[in-house]
């Protein structure tokens, strides 16, 4: 292989290595600033009752155990993780009781490129995850302002400022 090509796929492969490392670095913290009362992303008197957050599983390994990884690390109020399909219990629909749902939308696209090597379309199915809570009592959603495909950072994000504000609504 020539000299300068393999410098460009060299230099191809750091811009890559770069941009992927760059973009996982969108930290939790980041996520946390986009996730307030002020924003509209937590219901502003979340935590001032005793109310039991539901907290709501996918039935995807990997989703629920990040769920209950970053529930049970960062959010010191009480909780239940709940599959969708039960919500309809008699249980959940005490409001009283049971006031807020954390849970999430699941959106679907498909983005299409073109390869000039075979002259043809391939299409393939991209997935990003919305968050909201769900205030049963007043019939409100708070929605997250971020659509992501990083769904672990965005629920430890969002537990972090939930214990937070939970807790200054305590007092």
């Amino acid at each position: 292989m020539h000299k300068s090509n393999t410098r460009m796929i060299n230099y191809k492969i750091f811009i890559f290595l770069i941009v992927i490392f760059f973009s996982s670095c969108i930290s939790t913290s980041t996520i946390v600033s986009s996730i307030t009362v002020e924003k509209k992303a937590i219901p502003p008197d979340f935590g001032q009752d005793k109310s039991t957050l539901i907290c709501v599983l996918w039935g995807k390994k990997s989703y629920d155990k990040c769920m209950k990884k970053h529930v049970k690390n960062n959010y010191k109020g009480k909780y239940e993780f709940v599959l969708r399909r039960d919500l309809v219990l008699k249980k959940y629909t005490d409001s009283n009781n049971y006031r807020y749902i954390f849970d999430h939308k699941l959106r679907t696209g498909e983005s299409k490129s073109f390869n000039y090597d075979t002259n043809s379309y391939s299409s393939s199915t991209t997935f990003s995850f919305s968050f909201f809570i769900l205030d049963k009592k007043e019939d409100k959603t708070y929605k997250s302002p971020l659509r992501t495909t990083r769904f672990s950072n965005t629920i430890e994000a969002y537990m972090i400022n939930l214990e937070k504000v939970r807790i200054r609504n305590k007092s």
